[in-house]
């Protein structure tokens, strides 16, 4: 090999040897992206925002609810019995807590709850309300 044959030859080695290092770089960083990615879409959500959510049985009747009340903007947890009416409402009233429970009829027949000052309350009736009910409260 003539000294002309050997200065190209190494020429082109050298350029051969700077592509192959470009493309080692190109390569990690791709890797590096995809893990970046990948790892970014794999995280959980930690945090689920709704203005209301519904969950149905297996036929597609709604057998719970937790929304906010259209006119008062409370927030509340429903249950529904299996023939759609309402069974137990968790929720607030004036900002405070309160639980109802109804009959199949879809009378109140349990309150349990604060009163306006914060004092415990409750209301067990056999009739619908107005009528013959044993009320439990704390005394002003």
């Amino acid at each position: 090999m003539s000294g002309m044959q050997e200065a190209e030859l190494l020429r082109r080695l050298g350029r051969l040897e700077r592509r192959y290092t470009h493309l080692c770089y190109v390569v990690i960083a791709l890797v590096a992206g995809l893990v970046l990615l990948t790892l970014g879409a794999a995280a959980p959500q930690r945090r689920i925002e709704a203005t209301g959510f519904v969950l149905r049985d297996s036929a597609g009747k709604v057998r719970a609810r937790l929304d906010l009340a259209a006119a008062s903007q409370q927030p509340a947890l429903i249950f529904y019995d299996r023939a759609g009416h309402e069974a137990i409402d968790l929720g607030t009233s004036n900002d405070l807590a309160a639980l109802v429970m109804y009959d199949r009829a879809g009378l109140n027949r349990v309150d349990l709850g604060l009163d306006q000052k914060g004092a415990p309350a409750l209301v067990l009736s056999r009739v619908p309300r107005g009528h013959e009910a044993i009320v439990v409260a704390r005394a002003p």
